[in-house]
């Protein structure tokens, strides 16, 4: 009498599922960088939009001001001089989460730190990578860390 084995042995199956596992960190952490990339993106154009806030407010007369959100677009943020939006700009896709939820930056004219009720920071985050703006409050001096 002759048996006929038509499946799979157990170590052909604990061999393929080994596969998969290998497959799946290797996709894993090939997507990491790309994701992590928007947060830095997001983060840089931000900078980005409050120098040139910085820059306005001592500049011109009147109240300058950039807000920073998210919406269905993705991260946004907002230049206004006085209450006049002069200029909306993406900084980021909707998979970028930003702390706080939203975010206002003013500078004082006379000495160039941010006015009271501004956020002196905003972290930007995408796969497993974080960057923060830090704004010094008492000179205004801001830039990227991670």
């Amino acid at each position: 009498m002759r048996r006929d084995n038509r499946g799979y042995s157990l170590i052909e199956l604990i061999v393929v599922i080994a596969l998969l596992g290998i497959l799946v960190g290797i996709v894993t952490s090939s997507l990491a960088p790309l994701l992590s990339a928007r947060a830095r993106r997001a983060a840089f154009s931000a900078d980005s939009l409050i120098a040139k806030c910085k820059v306005f407010s001592m500049s011109r007369t009147g109240d300058v001001y950039v807000r920073i959100y998210r919406d269905a677009r993705g991260v946004v943020g907002d230049y206004y001089e006085g209450a006049n939006l002069v200029e909306t700009e993406i900084l980021g896709s909707r998979g970028v989460v930003i702390a706080p939820d939203s975010a206002t930056v003013s500078f004082n004219r006379a000495t160039g730190g941010l006015k009271p009720g501004s956020d002196a920071e905003i972290s930007f985050s995408a796969g497993a990578r974080t960057y923060t703006v830090t704004i010094i409050t008492s000179t205004g001096r801001h830039g990227v860390t991670s």
